[in-house]
């Protein structure tokens, strides 16, 4: 089965929620999904510039 997420609207409402950054992690668990799910979601939300990784040695695993 596909189903369809809008990345624009999704940004918006974690932004609602309060989240400055975020990670594959918190994402998975915040949707009951999986982390590579989640880095696939956040890799696209970069792509169409909602969101900025965060290159830093201590953000590891990626924050976004």
């Amino acid at each position: 089965m596909r189903v369809s997420l809008d990345i624009e609207l999704l940004a918006r409402k974690l932004r609602e929620m309060g989240f400055i950054e975020i990670s594959p992690k918190d994402l998975a668990e915040l949707f009951g999904a999986n982390r590579v799910w989640a880095g696939r979601v956040l890799k696209a939300m970069e792509r169409a510039g909602l969101v900025e990784r965060i290159n830093s040695p201590k953000a590891r695993p990626a924050k976004y």
